[in-house]
């Protein structure tokens, strides 16, 4: 299981890399990441309401909105693929 944390550690820290230097590529930095952020809290606000229907959700704290915000849709899948393992 401790490999598997670290797997997803290491991905979701490529993804915010190549978030950045693409949306650095672009030149709409603040843009990007604003709109990343927001669509991540959307789809773990989505996630958690239809949890009632899958039995799967995210608990709600600090850690995991600040992920969901930080990583967007992946990060709410990881915390998803972790809920559903661990």
């Amino acid at each position: 299981m401790q490999i598997l944390k670290i797997c997803f550690i290491i991905i979701l820290v490529v993804y915010v890399l190549l978030l950045l230097y693409f949306s650095y590529k672009n030149g709409k930095i603040i843009r990007t990441v604003l709109l990343s952020a927001l669509i991540g809290i959307i789809t773990f606000t989505v996630v958690n309401l239809l949890s009632g229907f899958s039995g799967v959700g995210i608990p709600v704290n600090a850690w995991t909105l600040g992920s969901s915000a930080t990583f967007g849709i992946p990060g709410v899948l990881g915390l998803l693929l972790m809920r559903m393992i661990i």
